[in-house]
């Protein structure tokens, strides 16, 4: 990539025309004075935890823990998402309207005159106000502004203002949530951007482009081709610093950074004269109608909900002690009430559900989903369904969310076929009512079940030559399913705007370091931390550092290991006392082997065990962060005991290698993971690389095509690192070899052609290895084309929704025929993921009918699905 090119000369911008796209920056300005999206959050917060303290005036502690939450703990991004998921739904939006004012400023009507003068042919913004297009009104010039689904269908004339985030006068057009931006635009909004973009150049003026931070290509600006220079992007001075990655990789490539205040850089493209003034007073004014909005908003959503809302904020935040005392407030409160149902505490219920296990252990989770699955069936009891009943639509939804709850606990408890019948409720419910948002978590909890299974298996240490070929057989079903349900709660987290369900990728690196393949681990883990900002739970962040922790003991460098560990206490984990003992836990049980350290180990143990004399842990592992007190005290005993001798980790105690070629031919893919193992704890960088070179060749062979995309992408990973040019080469080729029999009619082709170029010196040996070892893997262009007339499968379009590219088709009808296609070919996983998205396509486009047919096959299918039709009571 190019460095970004940045200039002060405002001759830069050039004469146009251009495309203008702007951002809130333009109306924040006197008499306008919209709030920043900073202090939009911050009132919201404010009132939340004002309206919260009410019901809490005789807790000091309680209401003084709440009064401290502030945005820099909990996460501006997270905020309004939390907010919509947890508590107010749709009613959100009705405080957006205060992002609007009849009074357009300096800055709006110079933009005004730049489009009556030609300079700016047509409009993009991000901004909910209405404030462009009344500016345009006032230099009479005709607007059509398009927000609605409708108006993209629709020929219209006059002056184009695309309104990408919809508009503060009409609340179902609004795009605002971390959910709804990472399900990025609609299809048909990005089709017209696209457009718009290649034609015109584009100026960016009050934008700080962070929501490219929701796909490197949300704005659909990368249709402009490379080298165009045709972006001029306008940031202040004093902002150059602060520029985002994302944004700098883009018009590095297309265009330059002009520095320059914004009323100088709007009198350079000819607007004239333009003052623009920051009013004090007229801006607190605004914010005193935000805080009236804000407080209507929880007043309608009840105290005890709203308590219950800054609990979970607490609890994400990893103040976990406070919300511990906040849940067990709420959960007497609500015992003290008549009515303790859904509709009136739904909110309520469902956070003392969904923090339980985190604060007193899966009873607690356990007790409160069955409340509400008590309380839905004493009140549904003979009434007839109706899809159009709203209060319907409601309880199914809360039904779906209790079910979950429930599954989640039982999984805990290890009692996996009752997760099953609680599973399985949760996507009935989600098949009735055609809501994608409620997937992902339901594919999260069937992923992590059988990983928790196959994660007893590989730490039982039973050796998979004590197998039958029938065991061999579940065992290795069992690891795809795994891997299918785990990928596809992240990528359909990701298209659907579930934050929550983004955590599998964790569950997936777990399970992935227990199999032997760090590399692909160390992907995973990367994932969640680029989308950290987005509002994952404080308890995610601390598992992903003790998860890279492990990685490096397996890799034999204990030094930075405990590195690694330490920071996490002194940062993520602070303060946490079930979060520290979690690391505690984690350095416990994988340095103990090494006996310069085992006095640390020792000093480790006694703290956690004065905790759990003291009452400050638990003592019977009911919270799964934490082991049982006679674990610590049995671990103390056997280092005691050991004194100064070394012994062997665990994980290569547990090494299976095969002592016969015969065995190994029953499962290659295992024993090549085996080998890493040994070779990664020895620091053999070479060795790994020849393995993970022939895991992609046996994954391959195998007809495993995800899994044989993770080797390859994870060869690719560690031959950069490791690797030189040749193994590079051969890294690159082996994933646009699998991209290519996995379908991909673009990007491998691609690779092959630019190969073609630049590596005729390649060594013989790497181009005939690869032509033997993988037959795809064509050089001679005619028979290599051949070859991407393969079917596209669906494990790259899992990948492409990992890295934020997938572009699902555009219209309903086309995602029911993908659908339909998917159900026929038993691919039940991804063929739920396009039903529903043709459903929501179908939501925007008005055709109900397309609804029916949507939800009458995931129905259809859900009964080819083999199940059991248990209700989850029963396990009430």
């Amino acid at each position: 990539m190019p460095d970004a090119r940045f200039t002060d000369d405002l001759g830069a911008i050039g004469a146009g025309p251009y495309v203008l796209l702007a951002g809130a920056g333009l109306s924040l300005w006197h008499p306008t004075s919209l709030p920043t999206w900073a202090e939009f959050n911050q009132v919201l917060l404010d009132e939340a935890k004002a309206c919260a303290a009410r019901v809490v005036r005789t807790e000091p502690e309680i209401a003084q823990a709440i009064a401290a939450l502030t945005l820099d703990n909990v996460g501006t991004k997270a905020l309004s998402n939390a907010l919509v998921e947890i508590l107010s739904g749709d009613s959100y939006f009705d405080v957006l309207r205060a992002l609007d004012s009849s009074q357009p400023n300096g800055a709006h009507r110079a933009v005004a005159r730049l489009a009556r003068s030609g300079f700016i042919s047509a409009i993009v913004t991000t901004n909910f106000d209405t404030l462009i297009e009344r500016a345009l009104g006032d230099e009479k010039i005709a607007v059509k502004v398009y927000s609605r689904p409708y108006d993209y269908r629709e020929k219209r004339r006059g002056y184009t203002v695309f309104k990408i985030h919809g508009s503060a006068d009409a609340d179902a057009t609004l795009i605002d949530t971390v959910g709804q931006k990472l399900r990025g635009l609609p299809p048909y909004v990005r089709v017209r951007l696209n457009r718009l973009f290649r034609k015109h150049s584009v100026v960016v003026l009050g934008f700080s482009g962070g929501d490219l931070e929701f796909g490197a290509d949300y704005l659909a600006m990368r249709g402009i081709p490379v080298g165009a220079d045709r972006i001029r992007w306008l940031v202040r001075p004093e902002d150059k610093d602060k520029i985002d990655q994302r944004v700098k990789a883009l018009v590095a490539e297309r265009g330059v950074f002009v520095l320059s205040q914004q009323a100088q850089a709007l009198e350079a493209m000819g607007a004239g004269p333009v003052s623009l003034e920051w009013d004090t007073e007229s801006r607190r004014a605004r914010l005193d109608d935000l805080r009236t909005q804000a407080r209507a908003l929880y007043a309608r959503q009840g105290n005890l909900n709203t308590l219950a809302f800054c609990m979970r904020l607490l609890s994400a935040a990893g103040q976990t002690a406070i919300a511990g005392r906040i849940w067990q407030w709420l959960g007497r409160a609500i015992d003290r009430r008549k009515r303790q149902s859904v509709p009136v505490l739904g909110p309520a219920m469902r956070a003392l559900a969904a923090e339980g296990h985190r604060l007193f252990g899966v009873q607690a989770q356990e007790e409160w989903a069955c409340r509400q699955l008590k309380d839905l069936g004493r009140r549904r009891t003979g009434v007839a369904p109706d899809h159009d009943d709203k209060a319907l639509t409601r309880d199914v939804r809360a039904e779906a969310l209790a079910s979950h709850a429930l599954g989640d606990s039982m999984v805990r408890r290890g009692r996996f076929a009752d997760a099953g019948i609680a599973m399985e409720r949760a996507m009935v419910c989600c098949e009735y009512l055609g809501d994608i948002t409620l997937l992902p978590s339901v594919y999260r909890l069937y992923g992590w079940r059988e990983a928790v299974q196959l994660g007893q298996f590989v730490e039982s240490g039973t050796r998979l030559k004590d197998l039958n070929d029938e065991g061999l057989k579940d065992l290795i079903a069992s690891e795809d399913l795994a891997f299918v349900y785990l990928t596809a709660a992240e990528a359909s987290g990701l298209v659907s705007g579930d934050i929550d369900a983004m955590d599998s990728a964790w569950i997936r690196a777990d399970l992935l370091v227990k199999l032997g393949e760090y590399d692909a681990a160390l992907l995973c883990l990367e994932r969640l931390e680029d989308r950290m900002g987005l509002g994952l739970h404080r308890e995610t962040q601390v598992r992903i550092e003790a998860l890279r922790g492990e990685i490096a003991v397996r890799k034999g460098r204990i030094g930075q290991a405990m590195g690694i560990w330490n920071a996490c206490l002194a940062g993520a984990a602070h303060g946490n006392p079930l979060l520290e003992a979690y690391v505690k836990h984690n350095i416990i049980g994988h340095i103990g082997f090494v006996p310069e350290w085992r006095s640390t180990v020792l000093t480790l143990c006694d703290e956690i065990l004065s905790a759990m004399e003291r009452g400050k842990l638990p003592r019977d592992a009911r919270i799964d962060l934490v082991d049982t007190e006679a674990y610590f005290n049995t671990v103390k005993q056997n280092l005691t005991t050991r004194g100064s001798r070394p012994i062997s980790p665990g994980f290569m105690q547990r090494l299976d290698l095969h002592d016969t070629d015969q065995e190994f031919q029953r499962r290659p893919d295992h024993y090549v993971r085996q080998e890493m193992i040994n070779y990664e704890f020895q620091g053999n960088a070479a060795a790994v690389l020849v393995l993970l070179d022939a895991l992609v060749m046996w994954q391959y062979s195998a007809g495993r095509g995800g899994r044989a995309l993770d080797a390859a992408t994870a060869h690719v990973h560690r031959a950069r690192q490791d690797g030189d040019e040749d193994q590079q080469f051969a890294a690159d080729a082996n994933l646009a070899s699998i991209r290519c029999w996995l379908g991909d009619a673009a990007d491998a082709p691609r690779w092959y052609a630019e190969a073609e170029k630049q590596h005729k010196d390649a060594p013989e040996v790497v181009r005939n290895g690869l032509k033997c070892r993988l037959p795809h893997a064509l050089w001679r262009k005619a028979r290599f084309m051949a070859n991407t007339r393969n079917p596209r499968n669906f494990e790259l379009d899992l990948d492409d929704a990992l890295a934020m590219r997938l572009v699902l088709p555009p219209t309903g009808d086309e995602r029911e025929k993908a659908a339909i296609r998917l159900f026929g070919q038993n691919n039940f996983v991804m063929g739920r993921v396009l039903a529903l998205e043709a459903i929501a396509a179908f939501d925007e486009e008005g055709d109900p009918g397309g609804f029916v047919r949507c939800r009458d096959l995931l129905q259809s299918m859900g009964r080819r699905d083999r199940r059991s039709g248990t209700h989850p009571l029963i396990l009430c």
